[in-house]
């Protein structure tokens, strides 16, 4: 790793790139419409808003007789409630356990380098391969983090800065698959009929020699600690310490799989389509119940009640995959700039090896 790269680490690991919400004033937040799901919905609410206005310009000039019942539009409204309750907790839970197991993935991560640099022995011509696997860890959540948003291989910038560079050469030809090739894939997987169930999966063009960056990094990492433990350095750990750095490392692929399995099943598209569809039927049933009543001041009415419950829907379905890069999608860049940065400050502050007492 070169000294830039091992600088760029070490500077501003925890700065906060997110916005929180004011401690102080509430009528500040609910002006902070860029970071709100308003931009998002607006065409949807304006599009609402034109209808409504339509059905009220049509009340006034032609004087027409609206007779929908409040009852249509009351039970409608039950119906949606609880398809949008769903949809938001679904939402919330699969953003907090994304959370939590980033959190748990995050603090294996940093346990394991601590205890490779304390515990294994720090004979000259062994600290090289040491600290390559003290950087070889914080690179795994690097690529995991690009893997979760279909970011393969190595050519982002914050992976060529702690990737042993004969990975760097040798990637397009033994590492992770493009991903050109990986979305065609799953594209032939989706164009499989479902009239055919009983298709062999071994058909489908997803499977592939590749392992996978964060895989490979992790296989790197067993094959780290089974050399160092037949060249003797795991001596002072013993079994019990041997046991548990791999049983770290198969902690960091469970975690990795269940992250993946997050980002990589989304809430089914029937469903999905069924709350749209049924949120529009009572937004557009909506101006026809109280044009009656209010006449044209129901258009601003249908405006705000458009905009509450697009937006629901709208939070649910950007809060749904937490690894993305949307604002509200958890602080990857930052947690892994900082987790790094930790990585190079034990090789630089922390003293190496057993000491004795």
């Amino acid at each position: 790793m070169s000294a830039s790269a091992s600088s760029s680490f070490g500077s501003g690991s925890h700065a906060h790139s997110e916005q929180r919400l004011s401690r102080t004033s509430f009528v500040l937040d609910c002006f902070r419409i860029s970071s709100s799901i308003l931009p998002r919905v607006f065409p949807t609410v304006l599009f609402l808003t034109l209808y409504a206005s339509a059905i009220a310009a049509a009340d006034l000039i032609w004087h027409a007789s609206w007779t929908t019942s409040y009852a249509v539009t009351s039970t409608l409204s039950v119906v949606v409630g609880l398809l949008l309750v769903f949809r938001n907790s679904t939402s919330y839970d699969r953003w907090y356990e994304g959370r939590k197991l980033w959190q748990d993935a995050q603090t294996t991560a940093r346990n394991w380098a601590l205890l490779v640099w304390i515990n294994v022995d720090t004979n000259t011509d062994k600290v090289g391969a040491k600290q390559r696997a003290m950087r070889l860890v914080g690179a795994f959540m690097l690529a995991v983090k690009h893997e979760l948003r279909a970011e393969y291989g190595t050519q982002w910038e914050d992976l060529r800065a702690v990737l042993p560079k004969e990975w760097l050469q040798s990637q397009p030809a033994n590492g992770a698959y493009d991903a050109t090739a990986k979305v065609s894939d799953i594209e032939r997987q989706i164009s499989v009929s479902e009239a055919s169930p009983l298709l062999s999966q071994g058909s489908s063009g997803m499977a592939h020699d590749s392992l996978g960056l964060p895989l490979r990094i992790l296989a790197e990492l067993h094959h780290y600690l089974a050399t160092s433990r037949r060249a003797g350095l795991l001596d002072d750990l013993g079994p019990a310490g041997f046991s548990l750095l791999n049983t770290q490392l198969l902690t960091l692929s469970t975690l990795f799989s269940s992250m993946m399995r997050i980002s990589t099943t989304p809430t089914p598209l029937i469903y999905a389509i069924h709350l749209k569809q049924s949120s529009l039927i009572y937004l557009l049933a909506l101006p026809l119940a109280l044009v009656g009543e209010l006449g044209w001041k129901m258009v601003p009415f249908t405006t705000v009640v458009s905009a509450m419950l697009v937006g629901l829907e709208g939070i649910s379905s950007e809060i749904e995959d937490p690894f993305g890069r949307d604002k509200s999608d958890h602080r990857l860049d930052e947690w892994c700039h900082t987790l790094n940065a930790e990585i190079e400050t034990i090789m630089r502050s922390v003293k190496q090896g057993v000491q004795e007492a």
